[in-house]
């Protein structure tokens, strides 16, 4: 049997798999550097740091360089070894932005690389050595999803058990809305779909903050008891489509055991839901022109799931990122 040696896959290929050609021991992962805004004011020793003024801390590129043993006694002419270089160089170079780069060093992760520049040949009477960088995202990247709690992939320094699917029901009676004030702010639900005038609500106002400005009963809908007007909303919207106005919701907790804050995929089954994060965000999960901007945060995050009326089936889709 022919020994298998460990190498990388970028694109389709594998540098030993595809190629055979082996890595040299030289290798370098680099880490990112911070990306630090400080100012110091006039006639102050004092340094503001704004380096997480949107949330988190943020990072430059990673830089990641391999050597390949391009010439070894299987490959006995010049032409040879410069033939396998060319491989190689016509390998890595053409794909253009990152793509997924597997190193079977990190058996858990993988990176997001391009060949950029740093590209170099050196060869001597025996030995030819290709040096490769690639330019990378910050962070690696899980090659599990979240939720994937196989035991014998499952690692007890990074991963967490825990449940990323969450079914539950949701009721629309008159007695479970809440009346909400004069002055209040609120929130139009995803599911919203008409004004009580029976006009069609636009994208645009989902997921914006609204002041209530005027409450009115209606007697003649099967579900809400109530409308508000909203200053900047020019129709009335029926109790049922205010979000801080219901009484059934799905409290979860879901975890992100990485170190960076990271957009899930939201698989409501097709239907719509607004969700409420720890820090007070409402989050439009479809119903909402240029996405929700829904994160998962470091650590536990704690969520308030509302929806139409019906049952759901909510699934978060989610790799962690780390240093």
């Amino acid at each position: 049997m022919v020994k298998r040696f460990s190498g990388i896959r970028f694109g389709d290929k594998h540098s030993w798999d595809d190629f055979g050609i082996t890595m040299h021991h030289d290798r370098e992962i680099g880490q990112p550097d911070k990306n630090k805004i400080t100012y110091r004011p006039p006639h102050s020793n004092n340094v503001i740091d704004f380096s997480e003024i949107y949330g988190e801390q943020t990072y430059g590129p990673r830089k990641i360089t391999y050597k390949f043993n391009i010439a070894d006694r299987a490959i006995r002419t010049k032409a040879e070894m410069n033939m396998v270089k060319t491989k190689l160089v016509n390998w890595l170079t053409p794909l253009v932005g990152q793509h997924p780069l597997y190193d079977d060093h990190y058996p858990d992760w993988y990176f997001l690389a391009e060949v950029e520049d740093g590209m170099s040949f050196k060869e001597d009477w025996r030995y030819g050595y290709l040096s490769v960088t690639f330019t990378c995202y910050s962070h690696m990247i899980g090659r599990r999803l979240e939720g994937d709690d196989i035991w014998d992939t499952f690692n007890f320094e990074f991963d967490a058990f825990q449940r990323v699917e969450f079914p539950f029901t949701i009721k629309w009676d008159k007695a479970n809305f809440k009346a909400i004030p004069k002055g209040k702010w609120v929130h139009i639900g995803d599911w919203a779909t008409r004004f009580s005038d029976s006009d069609k609500i636009s994208p645009l106002l989902m997921g914006e903050t609204y002041r209530v400005d005027q409450v009115r009963s209606v007697s003649s809908h099967p579900n809400s008891t109530r409308e508000y007007k909203l200053y900047g909303v020019d129709s009335w919207v029926l109790e049922q489509d205010i979000v801080e106005a219901h009484g059934e919701y799905a409290d979860i907790t879901i975890i992100n055991p990485g170190t960076k804050a990271v957009m899930p995929t939201i698989d409501n089954g097709g239907k719509k839901a607004t969700i409420v994060d720890d820090y007070g965000a409402y989050h439009n999960i479809l119903n909402q022109p240029f996405g929700s901007g829904m994160r998962l945060y470091p650590g536990t995050n704690k969520l308030r799931i509302y929806s139409h009326v019906g049952n759901h089936n909510v699934k978060f889709i989610f790799r962690k990122e780390m240093l």
